[in-house]
């Protein structure tokens, strides 16, 4: 089912700092690249962000690690659909008051 813009939304929202993008994943990342220009590009967790490892997109991951185990556990990534994808060791590893921050790169 393709998706729309939600044109109500953004007719209240004129002046949203962020524009919906409507077609295949690897475009949408390739429009904020050029957005961005020497800026990162960030995609939160969940099915995009799967979606996005399972195409190799992001040169790293970032984790922030919350001391709570959810009852019935929570895919942080959705449900990815091809293997594994290898993060290496953590360059980046920052404790703090109930919360640690990580950075893994993404494995060529």
């Amino acid at each position: 089912m393709a998706q729309r813009e939600p044109a109500d939304w953004v007719a209240v929202h004129p002046d949203a700092p962020f524009t919906f993008v409507t077609s295949k994943v690897p475009e949408a990342v390739e429009q904020a690249r050029a957005r961005a220009g020497e800026g990162h590009v960030a995609v939160t967790a969940g099915t995009i962000a799967g979606h996005c490892l399972e195409l190799g997109l992001p040169d790293e991951v970032r984790h922030d690690l919350v001391p709570v185990v959810r009852r019935d556990g929570r895919p942080f990534f959705g449900a990815m659909t091809s293997s594994d994808v290898e993060l290496d060791n953590p360059t980046v590893c920052i404790p703090s008051e109930r919360v640690t921050h990580f950075r893994f790169p993404v494995r060529p």
